[in-house]
């Protein structure tokens, strides 16, 4: 896993285990009819121990060491790090008794300085390992260019790692697996659709997801929410694995125990095994979005030290717009007149001449230096007082449901069309739905259990009600919920009751 600055973290030795434990990569196997490939060698987590098993599984078989030749391959693309791990690999041989001629010539045969997804590898049956953490934005051009161009499911937003999933599944023999350990944003986030759906289309699913948020899985800390998953063929349910931020090799070892015994359901200090079904949470309702709900995000301003103030007499009266601020809400309540205002710098879709207005040109003059410092400044020089986005004067004047991205369930709070949403607040609006009503599903248990299931969970257990999850949401039709339900949510929705919300949301989640 490499940092963004191009650094790398190694994965600790008993993670490495581990992950080959799962895949029944061990020495009891015949291991010289399995081809693994590691495509990110680095210095050896992973290459060190896959080319011991090897050396204790050909001495179980009786075999010889060339017959190890074509059964591992690994890549880097830093060459201090490859030799590194050729050269463990290397003692490893030795220390099982091969000959120097027969250690060089599988270490040098098995080690690669190439770039994994340029690789031609074909028929693996184990593509396992710790692929680099290199966010899109510190990818070159050229690289973006390349990957995009070989891969499905790479755009020039994608972190790398991305790229390392679809290129190991592109690889794999028909019975074949991926196991690697790295972010699970991909699993519920916009920019793994198309993973998500290469996967489903070419017949795989994921089998095992283990999250080891907060876990010491590595050389040093790294806060890229890790996951160990496994991705192979046919259909089937997913064993889920929560782990503590104390798990350790102990844990790892209790799991692997239950595993193989067959278990699907149990809870330790150290971790939860449950297992998750391939059918989607409430299936059978429709979206909040075909439901006729609009889901969108506030305002972004690239300065809020600037562009927020609580100072209403700083500028022209017309030049202030109020705003919804997510640390403004209280009890689950917007306050009673604005507190903060966006210092407004549109009019009809269009930037002000500042000359019109004198007070707001003398204030953002102050601020000249701070504004041009912006990425949206230094590409539009000549806009340079502008904020990143526009705002939408019909929607200050729209009724809206707002909800503050990191919570740990949807917290809707209305707004009656007084105030604009800042960036921290998604907005939910709608011609078909009383969003009173709308409120109270959102805040039953249903709708946290789905959001729970379907958003990206963050330290702490929060998770993230952004729109993407949003849209997905599954309600019943409006049209379906009777008279009654309609007021008693409203009810539950403007007294914050949960129970209430919940009991009425039970029937119309369980008939659809």
């Amino acid at each position: 896993m490499n940092k963004p600055n191009g650094g790398t973290i190694y994965t600790n030795t008993w993670v490495a285990e581990l992950m080959l434990d799962l895949c029944d990569y061990v020495s009891e196997n015949d291991l010289a009819k399995i081809k693994v490939v590691d495509p990110s060698c680095g210095e050896g987590s992973f290459s060190t121990e896959i080319v011991s098993r090897l050396c204790q599984s050909m001495a179980r078989h009786r075999l010889s060491f060339l017959d190890l030749a074509d059964s591992f391959a690994a890549y880097d693309t830093d060459c201090r790090s490859l030799v590194i791990a050729r050269d463990a690999a290397y003692r490893v041989l030795r220390e099982h008794a091969a000959s120097a001629d027969e250690a060089d010539y599988l270490s040098r045969r098995w080690f690669h300085l190439a770039d994994f997804i340029e690789s031609d590898q074909a028929d693996v049956d184990l593509v396992i390992g710790n692929p680099p953490y290199i966010r899109a934005t510190d990818l070159s051009l050229h690289d973006r260019q390349q990957y995009a161009q070989q891969l499905q499911t790479f755009t020039f937003g994608t972190d790398i790692y991305i790229a390392f999933l679809e290129k190991g599944l592109r690889m794999l023999s028909p019975k074949g697996k991926v196991c690697f350990i790295c972010s699970d944003r991909w699993q519920k986030n916009q920019y793994g659709t198309r993973l998500r759906r290469f996967i489903t289309d070419s017949g795989r699913h994921i089998s095992f997801n283990c999250q080891m948020y907060d876990v010491a899985a590595f050389a040093e800390t790294v806060a890229a929410y890790p996951a160990i998953t496994t991705i192979e063929s046919g259909e089937g349910f997913e064993r889920n694995v929560v782990c503590s931020p104390e798990f350790d090799q102990s844990d790892a070892d209790e799991l692997l125990e239950a595993l193989r015994a067959g278990c699907t359901h149990l809870a330790t200090s150290g971790f939860t095994l449950e297992p998750r079904e391939d059918a989607p949470l409430f299936g059978h309702l429709t979206s909040l979005e075909d439901a006729g709900v609009s889901v969108g995000i506030g305002l972004a301003t690239g300065k809020d030290q600037v562009f927020i103030t609580q100072d209403p007499t700083i500028v022209e009266p017309d030049r202030l717009l109020p705003i919804a601020y997510a640390r403004d809400i209280t009890e689950h309540k917007l306050p009673s007149s604005p507190v903060r205002w966006l210092v407004n710098p549109w009019s009809g879709g269009k930037l002000v001449d500042l000359q019109s207005f004198p007070r707001l040109q003398a204030y953002f003059d102050r601020h000249q230096e701070e504004l041009m410092d912006r990425y949206v400044a230094k590409k539009k020089p000549a806009e340079w007082y502008r904020t990143i986005d526009k705002p939408k004067p019909r929607l200050l004047r729209q009724p809206k449901l707002l909800l503050r991205d990191l919570a740990d369930r949807p917290e809707p709070v209305l707004d009656t069309g007084h105030l604009y949403p800042h960036h921290n607040l998604y907005w939910l609006t709608s011609n078909v739905w009383d969003l009173e009503v709308l409120g109270g599903i959102l805040i039953s248990d249903f709708a946290s259990q789905w959001m729970r299931e379907n958003s990206v969970t963050m330290r702490g257990g929060v998770i993230r009600n952004q729109a993407q999850y949003l849209r997905k949401l599954k309600v019943p039709e409006y049209d379906s919920i009777s008279l009654q339900d309609r007021e008693d949510l409203k009810r539950a929705f403007n007294t914050w009751n949960v129970a209430l919300a919940t009991s009425i949301c039970k029937e119309l989640y369980a008939n659809g």
